[in-house]
């Protein structure tokens, strides 16, 4: 059976540390330099992530048992100094190759493009939402509070897909 993988990248100007451990049992992790940024890349398993949630997910955002481990992701980057994170919540989106893809919407400060991806969890500084027409977010559950914007990829029980 092989094992099924999520992903959490976080990219910030100058050094990058892991995040700090979180409420998921077993990660692997990297951290890259890359052009303009430093990338740490935190993989996990589905099944891992999924425990998390409940089998029939709640609609209201207030009653989600997952909702502490996106307040934690959601400070874990902004701590880290992070111009951007996402949670990768579809395996295709943990592929090495696919999340080093996704780099230019960063270096290029592309909040459209990112929001397009659909990520199970985006988290936006504050600098990148500056003066930002934000589409299609009615779309979607907003994590309360700051700093920046925090995105689920949709909105009730699908918020995390």
């Amino acid at each position: 059976m092989s094992r099924k993988l999520l992903a959490a990248a976080f990219y910030a100007h100058g050094d990058l540390e892991t995040p700090a451990e979180g409420p998921i049992p077993w990660v692997d992790t990297s951290v890259e330099r890359l052009d303009d940024h430093t990338c740490a890349t935190v993989w996990f398993r589905q099944n891992d992530f999924l425990d998390l949630r409940e089998q029939e997910p709640s609609t209201r955002l207030a009653d989600d048992p997952a909702l502490p481990f996106a307040y934690f992701f959601r400070e874990a980057a902004a701590k880290a100094g992070c111009e951007v994170a996402f949670l990768a919540t579809r395996l295709h989106q943990a592929d090495p190759d696919w999340l080093a893809g996704r780099y230019w919407m960063v270096q290029a400060r592309d909040a459209d493009s990112l929001v397009a991806e659909t990520f199970g969890l985006l988290r936006l500084d504050d600098g990148m939402v500056l003066d930002w027409e934000a589409p299609r977010l009615n779309e979607r559950n907003i994590l309360p509070g700051g700093p920046g914007l925090t995105i689920f990829a949709g909105a009730g029980s699908a918020r995390w897909f």
